[in-house]
């Protein structure tokens, strides 16, 4: 993995802080402590988009609220349905190049078929 330098200014305090995590938390280094703070928020956040879909689903339908556990449960649901179609979605056969014309002209291709369909 390439690795590149990020110099940031902190107070004094923070800095004091991020040594004590440092030292008492296991890491090797301030920056090991950070890049470890950096993927928490990179996991946290991509769990983010996640939950905003299933609240405009849950906010479509009749109000409620849900316990912790079948929050997680529709989570999960929801993960797995997603995979599942990521799945489908390879093993459907080659990969399609997008062209900017590409859906007016699957729509033109279907139209055509259409019409050949209504003359046979």
């Amino acid at each position: 993995m390439s690795m590149s330098t990020l110099n940031i200014s902190l107070p004094e305090s923070m800095r004091a802080f991020i040594d004590e995590q440092v030292s008492t938390g296991g890491y090797s280094t301030a920056s090991e402590y950070i890049r470890e703070l950096v993927r928490a928020e990179q996991k946290r956040a991509s769990g983010d988009w996640l939950d905003r879909i299933l609240i405009q689903q849950v906010e479509s339908g009749p109000p409620r609220k849900f316990t912790q556990a079948e929050w997680d449960k529709m989570r999960q649901a929801t993960l797995e349905r997603i995979e599942q179609l990521l799945v489908e979605g390879i093993e459907s056969g080659p990969p399609v190049t997008l062209s900017e014309n590409w859906v007016e002209e699957k729509v033109a291709k279907l139209e055509e078929q259409a019409r050949q369909q209504q003359k046979s």
